[in-house]
């Protein structure tokens, strides 16, 4: 597991506070809810957890240092709109094996598994960018979970999908955070998704967290 600890966060964009985060504790591996209208600050939170984005002030402490180049490889971001090459779909899934050292023969094996685990076994050799919602949906989370993160940070991941690939996904997240004991923290606007599928919620509004809901 990787503890995770955000002391005095704020980020400003153009003289705007977008972000204002005294604290906030991820400590136990499970899956984290952030909720919250557009503009509160969500996809935010999650890029600066990921260290995609630095904090105007404050710092995130993961197991108590700052980020390192071997923390930051046991973490992944799905965005809500998932950017795939414009390649296979066997080529994006792995790519994170590939940049991380992985020899061939274990490339080919977890990129088979997963894809299995996710019911792409047939689209290996399909092109990327030419899926549906729902399969760019499924790559771009084998893509994350092929390399076994400890830390998932997960942006509307079923956001413009049909309810069976909603339910789908619902299930191997939660299959997943309990297998790998993962922390998973899922931005969303479905409070519903969100009670089934979370073990703790927090709510954003102008950028505070104005609520824990537990």
């Amino acid at each position: 597991m990787m503890q995770i600890t955000l002391s005095n966060i704020t980020k400003h964009y153009h003289n705007k506070t977008v972000l204002d985060i005294p604290k906030l504790d991820f400590n136990i591996p499970k899956i984290y809810g952030v909720l919250g209208p557009n503009g509160s600050g969500k996809t935010t939170l999650l890029k600066i957890i990921g260290g995609l984005v630095k904090p105007s002030t404050g710092e995130v402490k993961y197991d108590g240092e700052a980020l390192d180049d071997q923390r930051r490889q046991l973490i992944t971001y799905v965005s809500q709109t998932p950017y795939l090459f414009r390649t296979s779909v066997f080529y994006n899934i792995a790519y994170p094996l590939k940049i991380r050292g992985f020899d061939q023969k274990t490339i080919q094996d977890k990129v088979l598994k997963v894809s299995s685990d996710l019911g792409l076994e047939s689209f290996q050799q399909k092109l990327a960018t030419t899926l549906s919602a729902g399969e760019s949906q499924k790559v771009a989370l084998a893509r994350a979970m092929v390399f076994e993160p400890k830390v998932l940070l997960l942006d509307e991941p079923t956001a413009n999908i049909d309810r069976p690939t909603e339910s789908f996904l619902e299930h191997y997240i939660s299959n997943y955070q309990t297998e790998h004991q993962a922390t998973i923290i899922l931005v969303t606007h479905d409070f519903e998704l969100a009670t089934r599928l979370c073990a703790q919620l927090f709510y954003l509004e102008n950028g505070f967290l104005v609520s824990d809901l537990n």
